[in-house]
C-alpha cells in the first residue's frame, strides 16, 4: 500500500470520527430543547418538561367571542421573548410568552410563526421572566377566605419576605336593553389588582385599610402602628408598600 493511500484512509477516518462528535452534539442540542416541550400526555413539571398543551375545553376564552368584549383577558396581546427557569432541575428555557390574566396562565410559543400556544405548566417550582417582570406560581388565601393558586409579580424582596402584585380580569358579561329607552351594554373585561406579602412561605392579602392590615401581624402591631404614622404610609400605595416590607424585614 502506498503512503498515499495511507494518508487518504486516515482522512477517511479522522472524517468519519469528526460526524460522529458533530452527530453526537447535534442530538444533544434536540434533547436539551425537547425537554422543555413534551408530548401533552402524561406531563410532569419536573421531569417531563415546562409546557402542556391547553386543553381548549377548560380554556374560558373559548367559551365567548372575544371580538365582542370590551377589553382584553391578556396583560398584553403580543407574544415576546421571555425564559422559564426551573428552580430544581436548574434548567432554563427560552419562549415566546403572554400572560393570560383571566385564565391565570401563561401561553407560550418556541417561535411567532406557530398557530397554536401552549400553556407553561403551573408549578411553584418553576417561574419565567417577560420584558421586566418576573412571575411565580404560588398557592394563596384570597380576600374571601378561599384557597387559590395563581400567578403573581414578584415587586420587591428583602430577605425570605417578598411583596407580590396579583393581577385579575373579571368577566362582566353583556347587559340586554330593557326597554326602548336604553341601550345594550357590551360585555367587557375589568381590571383589578392586589398585593400580597410573602411572610414565612405565607401569601398575605394586604388590604387597603391599616386597621385591617395591623390585626394581621397583632405581635408587631405597635411597631407597626408608630411607622405608619412616622412615614405616612398609603397601603395603596406600591413604593409605600415596597418601604413597608423593608421595615417589617428588619423587626424580625
Amino acid at each position: 500500500m502506498s503512503s498515499f493511500d495511507v494518508t487518504f484512509k486516515n482522512l477517511i477516518m479522522k472524517l468519519e470520527k469528526l460526524f460522529f462528535v458533530l452527530f453526537l452534539f447535534n442530538m444533544l442540542g434536540i434533547y436539551g430543547q425537547n425537554q422543555f416541550l413534551q408530548n401533552q400526555q402524561n406531563l410532569n413539571p419536573i421531569s417531563d418538561g415546562y409546557l402542556n398543551y391547553i386543553n381548549n375545553n377548560k380554556d374560558k376564552n373559548s367559551k365567548v367571542d372575544l371580538s365582542t368584549i370590551n377589553g382584553t383577558p391578556y396583560g398584553d396581546e403580543e407574544f415576546v421573548l421571555g425564559k422559564a427557569y426551573d428552580i430544581l432541575a436548574q434548567n432554563t428555557g427560552d419562549f415566546y410568552m403572554r400572560y393570560n390574566i383571566y385564565n391565570d396562565a401563561i401561553e407560550t410559543k418556541k417561535n411567532l410563526y406557530d398557530k397554536n400556544a401552549i400553556d407553561l405548566i403551573k408549578s411553584e417550582n418553576i417561574y419565567v421572566k417577560i420584558n421586566d417582570n418576573r412571575y411565580h406560581f404560588r398557592g394563596y388565601i384570597d380576600g374571601e377566605g378561599k384557597q387559590k393558586s395563581g400567578y403573581f409579580i414578584l415587586i420587591s424582596s428583602r430577605g425570605t419576605n417578598r411583596l407580590y402584585l396579583k393581577k385579575n380580569k373579571k368577566f362582566v358579561p353583556k347587559r340586554e336593553a330593557t326597554n326602548p329607552y336604553e341601550s345594550e351594554v357590551p360585555a367587557s373585561f375589568k381590571d383589578y389588582n392586589e398585593y400580597y406579602f410573602e411572610i414565612n412561605n405565607s401569601l398575605t392579602l394586604i388590604p387597603e385599610k391599616k386597621k385591617a392590615f395591623l390585626k394581621q401581624f397583632p405581635e408587631k402591631k405597635n411597631e407597626l402602628s408608630n411607622f405608619f404614622k412616622k412615614e405616612k404610609i398609603n397601603l395603596k400605595k406600591k413604593n409605600d408598600l415596597v418601604r413597608l416590607l423593608n421595615y417589617y424585614s428588619t423587626t424580625n
